[in-house]
């Protein structure tokens, strides 16, 4: 039997946006504020067709929703939280990292110097 994946909604992931920054503001100014819901249906929708086990869709979810911007805030930061979530559907527990790890990562996919695979990876360590 093929195992069926679950993936997290587009209203889950607009929520997510709002906890974040409601809890974690980088910037004063920063305010929850949706900009295309399409781009995070989208996203979702990639992670779906995307071959592989939870991390490979997680990247694809993860890296879409960094760099789509379908925030006006927190893009990154909900990025890797609905990556996050998405892993604890599927396997039951959440990554461990240490922040300035998932830092280095951010940046990494902000600059496009890691890939989906390098991204699923780095989710698997």
């Amino acid at each position: 039997m093929k195992y069926k994946f679950k993936y997290p909604r587009v209203n889950q992931i607009i929520s997510y946006n709002k906890l974040i920054l409601n809890h974690f503001k980088v910037k004063r100014k920063d305010s929850h504020q949706v900009l295309s819901k399409s781009k995070i249906g989208s996203a979702i929708q990639s992670a779906r067709v995307k071959r592989g086990d939870v991390e490979d869709k997680a990247a694809v979810l993860m890296r879409r929703l960094s760099l789509g911007h379908p925030f006006s805030a927190g893009n990154r930061r909900t990025a890797y939280f609905s990556a996050n979530k998405m892993i604890g559907l599927n396997k039951g527990y959440l990554l461990a990292k240490k922040r300035d790890k998932q830092v280095e990562l951010q940046r990494k996919i902000r600059y496009r110097k890691i890939d989906d695979k390098g991204i699923a990876k780095w989710l698997r360590e």
